[in-house]
């Protein structure tokens, strides 16, 4: 069994998944992410309330845990900025998950474990390399190759939302005027 949570910028969800791959609960709450900097670990033990409890071997089960954002997933420290996230900052998001939830936890980048549950489970099974892209508030994107997520010289291979357009009239969070994300993400469009 595995526990999947997915941080966003408006909904924080959870599912359970059988060893399979079948999903066995689905839940949502909202990631309170911009309201204070306890408020999506408040919505991470909130959602897991919401999602049930499965069998007895659902305590012992690792938490994975995507946000966005660059992520060491060798310490699960959010290093780069995002405005979705504006209360953390070198923030040891796996520390304090696991601190609360008492449960151990692995965290990484929403997308690279998009892509990476798409490999293992879905519609890239199998494949030698696999692009995720993600659009909502932000935008991201997971690369998988030959099985292992690639994630660049500095962690942050297929943040796509960070190519920069040219002279924008939008800055980014990351501080870059013209940045794809502030422009094209559904909440830069809405």
């Amino acid at each position: 069994m595995s526990i999947g949570l997915d941080l966003g910028g408006t909904d924080l969800k959870a599912v359970r998944l059988a060893d399979s791959g079948e999903v066995l609960a689905f839940a949502r709450v909202p990631s309170r992410a911009l309201e204070s900097h306890s408020g999506p670990y408040e919505a991470a033990i909130a959602v897991l309330e919401a999602l049930g409890s499965g069998d007895a071997g659902e305590a012992r089960a690792t938490i994975g845990f995507g946000c966005p954002g660059v992520i060491d997933p060798s310490t699960g420290v959010l290093r780069g900025a995002t405005a979705h996230l504006p209360h953390w900052h070198d923030e040891p998001v796996r520390d304090e998950l696991e601190r609360r939830l008492g449960r151990r936890v692995v965290v990484d980048n929403d997308a690279n474990l998009a892509a990476l549950a798409e490999h293992r489970l879905g519609a890239g099974r199998d494949a030698h390399t696999l692009v995720l892209v993600t659009l909502g508030t932000g935008i991201g994107c997971g690369m998988v190759i030959d099985g292992r997520v690639h994630r660049g010289a500095w962690g942050g291979a297929g943040e796509l939302g960070h190519i920069p357009l040219g002279d924008g009239a939008l800055e980014c969070a990351c501080g870059v005027p013209g940045c794809v994300e502030p422009e094209a993400s559904a909440s830069g469009l809405v």
